[in-house]
């Protein structure tokens, strides 16, 4: 579903969205003069929620490795999500960080069911290639895709599986169209399959919501 603007009177930040319940995690990386990594004299760490309420004030936060502090965060509430980091004594600076928390989905398939599909390819993580968050990203994409062929941009839960199959199929197609372009070459190819899979699946899908007399999630 489309994100809301970000509140009145907000820089454009980094933003990214992110379902209830899952955790963001947060990282302000520092460098010298020279943009190179080193730590700062302190780092902390201040989040706000939707209401404007700090749940996190100043707190502090160690480097992980030279130069990068990271701090995991599981927002309890939908909407906008602020984290502004401060680095203060020698390296000094700031940077804020903005997230969307959408209510959950049971229709959005994970990144590992995605891999399902495809198991041929690397495991996602944040290393791999593409990477958890590029597949991530493009769940979110292909989800609002699916997602508009309802008119309430959501479903029944006698649909999710079907909505969810169909989301991952188009998910796995694109990754495979993206990543391995030089092995999609004539129409057996897994790219290929994949689409005549999804289409397939958006067909049934688009049936089934002729028959949906309030197709909304409980």
């Amino acid at each position: 579903m489309p994100i809301p603007a970000q509140p009145a009177g907000t820089l454009p930040a980094e933003a990214g969205d992110l379902e209830l319940g899952n955790t963001w995690a947060l990282q302000l990386l520092v460098s010298d003069e020279n943009d190179i990594l080193a730590n700062a004299g302190a780092v902390a760490i201040s989040i706000t929620g939707p209401d404007n309420v700090k749940v996190v004030d100043a707190a502090p936060v160690t480097p992980t490795t030279v130069g990068t502090y990271d701090r995991d965060y599981t927002p309890a509430a939908v909407g906008w999500w602020r984290a502004d980091w401060v680095a203060t004594g020698v390296n000094a600076g700031g940077h804020t960080e903005w997230v969307y928390v959408r209510a959950s989905q049971p229709w959005v398939p994970s990144p590992a069911q995605v891999h399902a599909l495809i198991p041929t390819r690397p495991v996602f993580t944040d290393t791999s290639r593409p990477t958890l968050g590029e597949v991530q990203a493009i769940i979110n994409l292909s989800a609002d895709s699916v997602a508009s062929e309802s008119p309430t941009g959501t479903f029944l839960p006698a649909n999710a599986g079907k909505v969810r199959l169909t989301i991952a199929l188009f998910v796995a197609q694109q990754v495979e169209a993206s990543f391995w372009p030089e092995q999609q070459t004539g129409p057996d190819s897994p790219a290929e399959l994949l689409y005549a899979r999804y289409q397939g699946e958006l067909t049934g899908l688009r049936g089934r919501l002729l028959g949906d007399t309030d197709p909304v999630v409980a």
